[in-house]
């Protein structure tokens, strides 16, 4: 049974390719058909996924898009950081000391140095250092921003002085350290002048502006610090861009005000919906029309054919034989078809990505789709086509054969 089954596959395929070989121009026109409605709807499906996860990469790159940044200053405790560092949507939290605070000048040597430099607290899991460098490992230890580098004709290894201003019992005492640099930031992850060092470092700093004494500074005199345990400010970063909404309002319910880029996700996730609502309008609408049509040729060919079709069956084939010819013939064109708009979205998409490519700056592509995302365009194609064949599959099974040659 299984070996008939079998035979009457193979002779089907055979005679419905031959079919469509015979009959050639109408075949031509038919794949060209089906390609003319493929090949728009796959370059507006590359076209939705390639700017949509051009900007979702940019947003994803720049870890910046993360950070949720403390508007003023807090008495922000122990227990408020805890419970950031516990919760699943947080990558990454530092404490942070008053902006005012967080202020040095930098001298290389007699030609090169900088006034105001911000120091930025860091450690293990910073998202805005680069894979590869290497964390301070000591108070002494800094990365620079790309920006400083360029300033100061930084390289690694090189030394700064440190120099901190404050005023005490009325007189000017600045406060000198000797830092390394260890690290170099690319310009894409931090664009002002900045040095990123241990947090230790900028508890010093912000203790010698308050008028106490820091040893490492060679400072014994003024006020005795104790141990720290509450700050006013803090570095902190969302794990995905979906949950910077999530994080930023929870910070908000605990009275601490905060600015993110909530808007340019948002610009992004409403981008997202109304492509995808036009491209399924658009696709719906050729889908329909592109079966309707099929489903007329598959009609208008059985009809056409009928006599053919009455002959087989009077040759022993069953009805199922005889309805495997359409829809074969169906599944046949369908492949062709595709092949062929998925040739035309190559070129097509190569053409967007060479005119409109420079519009998306960064190595940006306009137009794409993934491997696994045409092959499941082809299977859906091959299933409405096969659904869509059916119909003439079924009109083929009620030919009788005697009516029809009564009629000829």
């Amino acid at each position: 049974m299984l070996n008939n089954g079998f035979r009457s596959f193979t002779v089907s395929l055979s005679l419905a390719f031959k079919d469509l070989w015979h009959d050639k121009k109408i075949t031509f026109c038919l794949v060209v058909s089906l390609a003319s409605v493929i090949a728009p709807l796959l370059l507006l499906f590359g076209l939705k996924f390639g700017i949509i996860e051009t900007m979702e990469q940019r947003l994803l790159q720049d870890p910046g898009k993360r950070e949720i940044k403390i508007v003023g200053h807090y008495k922000l405790d122990s227990m408020w950081f805890e419970q950031l560092r516990s919760r699943a949507d947080v990558s990454f939290v530092i404490p942070n000391t008053r902006a005012l605070n967080t202020q040095v000048d930098l001298i290389k040597d007699a030609r090169n140095f900088l006034r105001k430099v911000e120091i930025i607290p860091t450690k293990f899991g910073d998202p805005l250092v680069s894979d590869g460098l290497a964390f301070p490992a000591s108070i002494n230890e800094i990365i620079v921003s790309h920006t400083l580098a360029l300033k100061l004709a930084l390289k690694m290894g090189d030394q700064l002085n440190m120099i901190i201003p404050r005023v005490f019992q009325g007189q000017s005492e600045p406060g000198k350290f000797l830092v390394k640099v260890v690290g170099i930031l690319p310009e894409s992850a931090f664009y002002r002048a900045g040095i990123f060092a241990d947090f230790a470092l900028l508890k010093a700093v912000d203790d010698f502006k308050d008028q106490f004494s820091v040893p490492e500074f060679g400072i014994s005199h003024g006020k005795q610090r104790t141990d720290r345990k509450i700050f006013a400010s803090a570095r902190v970063f969302a794990k995905s861009l979906p949950d910077v909404a999530t994080l930023a309002d929870f910070i908000r319910l605990s009275g601490v005000e905060v600015k993110t880029h909530a808007k340019d996700i948002e610009n992004i996730q409403q981008t997202e919906k109304v492509l995808s609502f036009i491209v399924k309008v658009l696709a719906w609408v050729a889908i329909l029309g592109g079966a309707v049509s099929l489903a007329g040729f598959l009609i208008a060919n059985v009809d056409r054919k009928r006599q053919h079709l009455a002959m087989l069956r009077l040759m022993g084939f069953t009805g199922f034989s005889v309805a495997l010819y359409p829809v074969i013939q169906s599944l046949l064109i369908a492949t062709f078809g595709f092949l062929l708009a998925l040739t035309a979205y190559l070129f097509g998409a190569q053409a967007f990505d060479q005119e409109l490519g420079s519009f998306m700056q960064q190595s940006g592509f306009i137009c794409r789709l993934s491997h696994q995302q045409l092959l499941t365009a082809y299977l859906f194609t091959h299933l409405i086509v096969f659904a869509t064949a059916i119909i003439g599959g079924i009109r083929a099974i009620q030919i009788e054969p005697a009516e029809t040659f009564r009629q000829h």
